[in-house]
């Protein structure tokens, strides 16, 4: 297994067991964390300590029910792609998602992600998080894409 696959492995164990210390020990000081979309936890994060508060309110919003299983994690010395499911249960109702992270690697550390979790929600039915939608629903699900950082290259094989 590649250390950067490990390294995002952790991530997401940390996250699912709530040690919001081994989750800290594997962000870079300077990371940058996201969120795209007009949600309660849209917006960028920047250093350690506003993404840690960004995982503290997410698990907050879904009265700590919010759990995600890692279907696969790709990795290589700078980036890393992980797909996994969410689910969390909000107003008695348990809502699930796809979820997507594309991440930038550093020196053994998760140093930016661009976390793509609107991605096919086939448990709404207006698309937006199904996390937040019911807390804000002022606002429609619009179509957003990844940033993909400027230094990634992409080949077809063959």
């Amino acid at each position: 297994m590649h250390p950067n696959e490990r390294l995002l492995r952790e991530e997401y164990r940390a996250r699912a067991h709530r040690d919001d210390r081994a989750l800290a020990d594997v962000f870079a000081d300077d990371i940058v964390w996201h969120v795209p979309g007009k949600s309660a936890i849209a917006g960028d994060y920047r250093g350690r300590d506003q993404v840690m508060e960004y995982v503290r309110r997410r698990r907050a919003l879904a009265d700590d029910t919010f759990e995600v299983t890692v279907e696969d994690v790709l990795a290589n010395d700078q980036h890393g792609f992980v797909i996994a499911t969410g689910s969390a249960i909000r107003h008695g109702k348990r809502r699930t998602w796809r979820a997507h992270g594309l991440y930038r690697l550093e020196r053994g550390s998760i140093a930016e992600c661009w976390d793509s979790q609107r991605i096919n929600r086939p448990s709404t039915t207006s698309g937006a998080d199904p996390l937040i939608e019911p807390l804000d629903r002022r606002f429609r699900w619009e179509a957003t894409s990844i940033r993909w950082p400027s230094d990634m290259k992409c080949q077809r094989p063959g």
